[in-house]
């Protein structure tokens, strides 16, 4: 409930928002090293302001 409160005052502030697990994150991580397109996934990541574990 915490993340959903947090996320919406951050889009009202202006900033964008994207709900995903810990495990996604780190599967993601993992997959764009392989292919080697690391930069753009973290200039994706970069622009975003919640990541929940759950």
């Amino acid at each position: 409930m915490l993340i959903i409160c947090l996320a919406r005052k951050s889009i009202e502030a202006g900033f964008k928002t994207h709900y995903t697990t810990a495990t996604n994150l780190v599967a993601k991580c993992y997959k764009v090293t392989i292919e080697s397109s690391r930069a753009s996934m973290m200039n994706f990541y970069a622009t975003l302001t919640s990541i929940s574990d759950r």
